[in-house]
């Protein structure tokens, strides 16, 4: 839970803008302020939501060609996630 909760603040560290969680509360009330966010448009949000999109497809591609037993899990997070891509290109339009 730790690890993945750690990994998690890694990632989201550096993406985020303005709306920037205090990642070190209780110790810290700081907020990190990164040149990037990974959804406005504004701060090259376009491009870091293509990487991720494609880290994600990359991702579940290894997953359905090497694990069958997850392929129904795939598939269905796969169309979720696309509906949500969706859902962003309406928005940005």
């Amino acid at each position: 839970l730790f690890a993945s909760l750690f990994l998690h603040t890694l990632g989201d560290l550096p993406l985020h803008h303005d709306d920037g969680h205090r990642h070190f509360f209780p110790l810290l009330d700081w907020r990190f302020v990164s040149p990037v966010s990974y959804w406005d448009p504004n701060h090259h949000g376009q491009l870091a939501s293509v990487v991720e999109a494609s880290i994600a497809a990359i991702a579940a591609f290894l997953l359905y060609r090497f694990h069958p037993s997850f392929r129904p899990w795939v598939i269905g997070l796969s169309l979720i996630f696309a509906v949500y891509w969706i859902y962003v290109f309406i928005v940005w339009i």
